[in-house]
């Protein structure tokens, strides 16, 4: 127990007797609580269920080892978290034009979400025209691209793709940067659905490729980006699937990091210093309706791989360490009734997500349980992540919640 004096500590334990016998009295038979991860949630949290001297090797100052209070010195008060609201449905007439309209309306990033025919190795004159487009947008050639990205400056804005190995999306934005004469330099953003490992675990679409045949791309990958792509990230490891498909937060953050160390260690061993790639590698995560369960699993794994990276990995750069990812609230929590009471569910969900420490945000449309984003529901939702930054100031403090007994 930390005990500022004799007296004060005795006051405390006889009002957490006092306070004890009250609760037990009107509650009667006390029905025990966990969260989503099997974890005792306790009625009450106090200074005994922390230690004050471990604030140091704990939770430390944002920007510093061990990470748990975030991985930049100003977090969100020194640069809000990106808004990269998915996109993807119809023509790339109509995804363009969808773009446009969110940017306007506050999002600061770009994600494409090509057609599942895309994913299944399919033409557009191969598919049932009923089917095209309603899952994601029509993207077969390297005009398509130009064409959902028409009055885009590539060298501007930061560009999130739903493009697993062989990364055939990633090189048709590289054709297009060509033709419209953009460095390759200066083209940055993630290839975010890059973790073959979370694809055979939980998102069977995305594995078109043997197994040993998608590990060997992923290596060819990042090493393509290191030389021709330096502001690009090659590595994001999911643990969005492995949520959206049962795991609890806690089961999906350690497979995650597991994933994440295994891309590594294959790294290593093709010959790659950590400090080459590390700086590079992202994460992407499901947001749960479990509020403190959600800011408790990010501070955690936060801290957890800046300690792998430099004890493990054998990491020496401080940006190495850095625990980046992306968050898009869970549409397992949203219902196909009663619609309108997503934006509630995906609100608190985003809230997680800033509380949590994330660099970039993609708030669900309330309609997403029923179809692809209508373009009046994707409105609110980046309405939303508007007003929880400029009007409900969640970006003010590094990790608001730092000291919190609970968390």
């Amino acid at each position: 127990m930390t005990k500022s004096s004799g007296g004060q500590s005795a006051n405390r334990e006889d009002a957490a007797k006092e306070w004890r016998a009250a609760y037990e009295q009107t509650m009667g038979e006390d029905r025990g609580i966990q969260n989503r991860s099997g974890l005792e949630v306790r009625p009450l949290y106090t200074p005994d269920d922390w230690d004050g001297q471990r604030y140091d090797e704990a939770l430390g100052f944002p920007g510093q080892p061990p990470m748990t209070r975030g991985i930049y010195a100003t977090m969100h008060r020194g640069r809000a978290w990106s808004q990269r609201q998915l996109i993807g449905l119809g023509t790339p007439e109509d995804y363009n034009q969808r773009l446009s309209r969110m940017l306007a309306a506050g999002a600061s990033a770009i994600s494409i979400v090509p057609c599942n025919s895309f994913f299944r190795g399919y033409d557009i004159d191969e598919v049932d025209p009923l089917l095209l487009g309603t899952c994601g947008t029509i993207v077969n050639t390297v005009d398509d691209v130009d064409v959902c990205l028409r009055g885009v400056d590539l060298d501007r804005i930061s560009l999130g793709l739903n493009d697993s190995a062989p990364f055939t999306l990633l090189a048709m934005i590289l054709a297009v940067a060509r033709q419209r004469g953009v460095p390759w330099s200066r083209i940055t953003g993630t290839s975010n659905q890059s973790d073959y490992l979370s694809h055979w675990a939980a998102l069977h679409m995305y594995c078109r490729l043997p197994l040993a045949g998608m590990r060997r791309l992923q290596l060819d990958h990042v090493a393509f980006a290191r030389a021709q792509l330096p502001g690009w990230n090659p590595i994001s490891a999911i643990g969005q699937h492995i949520q959206q498909a049962g795991a609890t937060p806690a089961e999906a953050m350690g497979l995650t990091i597991s994933s994440a160390l295994q891309t590594a260690e294959d790294l290593i061993a093709a010959g790659m210093a950590p400090d080459e790639f590390l700086p590079r590698l992202t994460f992407f995560f499901d947001v749960s309706i479990s509020f403190f369960e959600e800011i408790a699993k990010f501070r955690a794994g936060r801290r957890i791989w800046a300690r792998l990276t430099r004890e493990r990995l054998g990491a020496e750069d401080g940006r190495s360490l850095r625990f980046k990812f992306h968050a898009q609230t869970s549409g397992a929590d949203m219902t196909r009734q009663q619609p309108l009471n997503n934006i509630a569910r995906a609100s608190i969900q985003a809230m997680a997500g800033v509380f949590g420490g994330l660099q970039s945000l993609h708030v669900n449309a309330y309609d997403e349980a029923l179809s692809a984003p209508q373009e009046g529901p994707a409105r609110v939702a980046v309405a939303t992540a508007n007003i929880l930054r400029e009007e409900a100031h969640l970006a003010d403090v590094a990790d608001p919640l730092g000291g919190s007994y609970y968390v």
